[in-house]
């Protein structure tokens, strides 16, 4: 069930999903309202692993292009928001990169993120 966002915070739910052979992701921002404020989708040739990353990449870009201060940021990928939270000693790859992307944006000093259950994020499962 969607659940209001703080007045002065801006939800950004995610996803990423795999579409024959293809990468799938969508993004969504939406105000304490639930007004919808900006959206992004798009369809890639990626390697499966990356696709939750590359769909929290769009995510940090919706937020920058919007210039939200205060975000919070869903996904309901379980190891995703696992290496967010353990971006700082995850010496893999992936957690390089996940690490770089926090470090490169001031955006995400106040941001936020949590992991949802996948079946509560239904406005970006419709997406995919």
């Amino acid at each position: 069930k969607w659940e209001k966002s703080p007045i002065d915070k801006v939800k950004i739910n995610f996803d990423a999903t795999i579409i024959k052979k293809k990468i799938g992701f969508g993004v969504l921002a939406r105000d304490s309202e639930g007004f919808v404020m900006g959206e992004s989708f798009k369809v890639e040739r990626l390697q499966a692993e990356w696709d939750q990353i590359y769909a929290l990449e769009e995510s940090i870009n919706v937020v920058n292009t919007l210039n939200i201060a205060n975000a919070i940021l869903k996904t309901g990928c379980a190891s995703l928001a696992n290496r967010i939270r353990n971006r700082r000693v995850d010496i893999t790859i992936m957690g390089h990169c996940i690490d770089d992307l926090f470090n490169s944006n001031d955006m995400l000093h106040n941001a936020k993120f949590k992991w949802v259950n996948r079946n509560c994020n239904k406005a970006t499962n419709f997406m995919n």
